[in-house]
Order: structure tokens, then C-alpha cells, then sequence
């Protein structure tokens, strides 16, 4: 039975590789991605660039604006590159408006807002690999200690569903930045504040040396400014480009905020001093290899800290 197990494995997974599955989605995912283009356009604005980067994923008119320069210096690049965070934002943000409606009816319509998303995105590595994780989190009830685990798992069935993907930087940015959030989250820390910036801090760690794919040389100021960043681009930067797209009316109100956020980028920037460079700037399938080794080492140090965890919970109850 073992097998006939492995052989039928093999089979989906060459079949899989043979063929690109998400082949026959791209068509559809295109005409809605050119719809939400045209949806954005409709009311021009010097920050349509923006808008379109952060909500349907079009990264045309990103790189060369000289605005996201500073973006690039403080390491908060993917913040602007659609990855697994704008999934998980747009999944709290719609939960949180959708909360006094039954749970049923939430659900299905936080799963409809999500799978629009992502075919708004043109099914970008990292939002279908968000998407993955949450539908597999629903399905499995795991414990915080496992959730690497879970992070490793949905990251390898991604690959087989588009083994292309292992070139994509917002995919690696996203594996990354996942697993550093699951390790955090297995260190059971209880206090809300002291569990955020641990949270902000391994995920930067982890997701750092991706960055030299776009970036030859990393700036001390890449720690702290995405630990700040997290929660501005979660509750400021996300929310206001969506309120601007669906209501143009207030545009001269939010828009000189994003003015002020993007000031105070340039103003950080000029702080630069680099401490790390590094020549290679064509580093493509390094990322996966880079994740992989970060989650077996991070498996081997499981043990240990499960028996400090049960230590520290039985001193607990002596107390």
C-alpha cells in the first residue's frame, strides 16, 4: 500500500510539474486584473501608481518612481510588492467589518473577497500561497509550535502547483516573512506588545537577506523601520489607498497623508549608512534553499524549546 502510495504521489507531482495547473485560471485572472485597472484609472491622481501596486498588484510603474527610492534604502520595498501580508490584511480587515453578521455568512464572504483579490493580483505567488495557508489552517487545527511546520508545507505546494514560482522575490519574500511570524508565534510570548515586536523582529530577520536580490547593500535602519512599519502600512497605508479607489470624494483628505508617510520615508532615508553590501544581484532560486534551511535548523531547535516552554509553565504553577 506504501507503494502504490509513493508511485501515485510521483505521478500528481510530475503531472503537476508537466503541466502549469494555474494555466488554465490565468485567462480569467487577466480580465479581472484589466477590470480593477481600468476601476483605478477612472479618476486620475498622481497616486494611481500606488493604488494599483497595493491592491491589484501592478508593480509597472513601482521601481522607476523616484518616491520609492527611499522604500528601497530602509528595506520596506515589500510593503509596496503585493505578498502574503496584504492577504492577511485584507482577510482582518474584512473580518473586522463583517463581524456582526452571522459566522457563516462571514466566512464565505471573507472567502469571496480574498479569491477576488487574488485574481485581481493576476494570481501572484505570494497571494495564492496566502490563501493556501489560510484555507489549510481552517482545515487543520494545529498548535503554535507546528505552525513552521504548516508555513513549510503550504510553501512546497505552491511550488507543485507552479514550480515557476520558486524565481518569484515576493514569493521567497513571503515564504520568509511567514516562517518568521510562525517561529515567533511557537515562543508563546503572552504579553500583546512584547509578541508584536517579536514578531516584527524574527520576520525581518528571516525576510532580510532575501533583499539583496534588489538591494546590494542593507542599511542598519532595516530592523527598525519595519518593526514601525507593519502596523502603519496595516492600519494607514492599505486602508487608505482602498478608501481612495472606492471613493474618490475623499481623496483631498487622505491623499496628503500618504503625502506626509512618504516625506517621512525620504526624511529616514537620508540616515543611510550601509553595513552590509554584497555583490551577487542575480540571486534567483536561492531564496527557497535560504527558507528551507532557516525552517530544518528552527525544527532541530523545536525540542529544546518545548521542554523550556513545559519547564517554564510547571515553575509557573509552583508559584
Amino acid at each position: 500500500m506504501k507503494m502504490i502510495s509513493w508511485i501515485i504521489g510521483c505521478a500528481i507531482q510530475i503531472t503537476l510539474i508537466r503541466f502549469d495547473s494555474l494555466k488554465c485560471l490565468i485567462v480569467f485572472s487577466n480580465w479581472v486584473f484589466l477590470k480593477s485597472q481600468n476601476f483605478i484609472s477612472q479618476n486620475p491622481s498622481s497616486w494611481n501608481w500606488l493604488y494599483e501596486a497595493l491592491l491589484i498588484g501592478n508593480q509597472d510603474m513601482v521601481r522607476a518612481n523616484p518616491l520609492m527610492q527611499s522604500f528601497l534604502i530602509l528595506g520596506i520595498y515589500h510593503l509596496i510588492v503585493v505578498s502574503g501580508s496584504h492577504v492577511v490584511n485584507v482577510h482582518h480587515w474584512t473580518r473586522r467589518f463583517t463581524i456582526f453578521l452571522p459566522q457563516s455568512l462571514t466566512h464565505l464572504i471573507v472567502t469571496i473577497v480574498l479569491i477576488a483579490f487574488t485574481f485581481a493580483n493576476r494570481l501572484q505567488a505570494s497571494c495564492v500561497r496566502a490563501v493556501i495557508h489560510l484555507g489549510l489552517g481552517k482545515l487543520f487545527k494545529i498548535s503554535s509550535l507546528a505552525q513552521a511546520d504548516l508555513q513549510f508545507l503550504t510553501t512546497c505546494v505552491c511550488l507543485l502547483l507552479s514550480p515557476q514560482w520558486v524565481e518569484s522575490l515576493s514569493f521567497q519574500l513571503s515564504s520568509a516573512a511567514s516562517l518568521g511570524l510562525c517561529i515567533a508565534a511557537s515562543l508563546q510570548i503572552q504579553n500583546s506588545f512584547k509578541r508584536r515586536c517579536m514578531q516584527s523582529l524574527l520576520c525581518t530577520l528571516v525576510m532580510t537577506p532575501l533583499l539583496y536580490s534588489i538591494q546590494p547593500c542593507l542599511s542598519w535602519l532595516i530592523i527598525p523601520t519595519n518593526i514601525l512599519a507593519a502596523p502603519v502600512f496595516e492600519f494607514i497605508l492599505l486602508p487608505l489607498s482602498f478608501l481612495n479607489v472606492v471613493c474618490p470624494l475623499l481623496r483631498p483628505i487622505l491623499e496628503p497623508v500618504l503625502e506626509i508617510l512618504f516625506n517621512l520615508t525620504r526624511f529616514l532615508s537620508e540616515f543611510e549608512n550601509p553595513v552590509l553590501c554584497f555583490e551577487e544581484r542575480n540571486l534567483k532560486t536561492w531564496g527557497f534553499i535560504y527558507v528551507s534551511i532557516v525552517y530544518f535548523l528552527w525544527r532541530l531547535l523545536l525540542p529544546s524549546l518545548t521542554r523550556y516552554l513545559f519547564w517554564k509553565s510547571q515553575r509557573q504553577k509552583h508559584n
